[in-house]
């Protein structure tokens, strides 16, 4: 059974929430998670 369909809102606030596997890490290299939060920010 597949999971419901999720309602959005215009305007609305929704949580992000990236994590990897096992709760390692998934930004390795400098950098990446600021261009997470930039790329994030722009598609906001």
């Amino acid at each position: 059974m597949s999971r419901k369909r999720r309602l959005e809102f215009s305007g609305a606030c929704y949580h992000v929430l990236n994590r990897g596997n096992y709760r390692r890490p998934i930004f390795q290299a400098p950098g990446l998670a600021q261009s997470f939060f930039q790329c994030l920010d722009e598609a906001s």
